[in-house]
C-alpha cells in the first residue's frame, strides 16, 4: 500500500504546483468574498462557507486531474512537438480555474475598496504608455 501511494505520489508530482496554486488562489477568494459579504451586511455561517469551499475545491482539483490524466496519456504526445513545455491541456484548464477565481477576488475587491484591480492595472499601464510616448517624443527632439 505504501509503495501504491508513493508511486501515485510521484505521477501526480507535476500537477502538484498548480493544485496549490489554484488552493491558494481560492482561499484568497473565500476570505474575499466573506468580507465583501460581511460589508453587504448578507448572513455568513459555517455551513455556507464549508460547503462552498469544500465544493469548489473538490471540483477545481477534479478538473486539473483529468485534464492531466487526459494530457499524460493521450495530448502531451502531440503539443509537446509545438510547445516548449509540457501539459499544456493541464496549464490550460488551470489557467481557467485561476482567472475564474481572480475576477471574483476583483468583484469582492471592488466592493471593498470601490475599485476594480483590473481597472487600476489598466489605469497604471496607460499611465506608464503615456510616460514612455512622452519620453520618446522627448529623445526624438
Amino acid at each position: 500500500m505504501k509503495n501504491i501511494i508513493s508511486y501515485l505520489g510521484v505521477f501526480i508530482a507535476p500537477v502538484i504546483p498548480m493544485l496549490v496554486l489554484v488552493f491558494l488562489i481560492s482561499v484568497v477568494d473565500t476570505f474575499t468574498g466573506r468580507r465583501a459579504a460581511k460589508k453587504k451586511k448578507e448572513e455568513i455561517t459555517s455551513r455556507k462557507l464549508r460547503l462552498g469551499i469544500v465544493s469548489k475545491l473538490i471540483t477545481y482539483f477534479s478538473v486539473i486531474l483529468l485534464a492531466y490524466f487526459t494530457d499524460y496519456f493521450i495530448i502531451n504526445e502531440i503539443t509537446v512537438k509545438y510547445v516548449w513545455f509540457d501539459y499544456l491541456f493541464t496549464r490550460f484548464w488551470a489557467g481557467i480555474l485561476i482567472y475564474i477565481e481572480y475576477v471574483s477576488i476583483d468583484e469582492n475587491i471592488k466592493i471593498l475598496r470601490g475599485y476594480s484591480l483590473t481597472e487600476k492595472a489598466i489605469q497604471f499601464t496607460e499611465g506608464v504608455k503615456k510616460v514612455i510616448r512622452e519620453l520618446m517624443v522627448i529623445k526624438q527632439q
